[in-house]
C-alpha cells in the first residue's frame, strides 16, 4: 500500500473502505456463524439444554415384493444430548491515540 501524499494521485485522492466489516474470523466456525447470524432461540432457563439428536442409522428396510416377511424388531435410533450452561465474554480495549485517529465522520467503526 501506498503512503498517502507519496505521490500526486496519493496526495489529492481518498481512500475507499468498504463500509462494513468482513468476517475472515468468525464465519469460518459454522456453529458460531449461525448463532451470531441470528439462529438463536431464546429459552426460559432450566437446570440444563437437552438436544434430541439421532445416534444411529436405520439398519432395516429396503424393497420387498409380495408376501415377504420384514423385520420388526424396535430400534433406538434417538437419544438426548445433555450440555451445561454456559457464559461467554470477550475483553477488548481501545487507546486514547487509537480514538483521535478513529474520531471522523468519514470512520467506518465508530465507539
Amino acid at each position: 500500500m501506498t503512503a498517502i501524499g507519496a505521490n500526486t494521485i496519493t496526495s489529492i485522492a481518498r481512500h475507499f473502505i468498504m463500509p462494513q466489516i468482513t468476517d475472515q474470523v468468525y464465519g469460518s466456525n459454522v456453529l458460531l456463524y449461525r448463532l451470531m447470524k441470528g439462529n438463536k432461540r431464546m429459552v426460559q432457563g432450566g437446570t440444563q439444554i437437552e438436544v434430541p439428536l439421532m445416534t444411529k442409522r436405520f439398519t432395516t428396510g429396503g424393497a420387498y415384493s409380495g408376501y415377504d416377511v420384514f423385520d420388526t424388531t424396535p430400534h433406538d435410533t434417538v437419544q438426548n444430548a445433555v450440555f451445561n450452561w454456559k457464559q461467554h465474554q470477550v475483553t477488548w480495549s481501545v487507546d486514547g491515540l487509537t480514538m483521535l485517529k478513529a474520531d471522523s465522520p468519514l470512520a467506518i467503526a465508530t465507539s
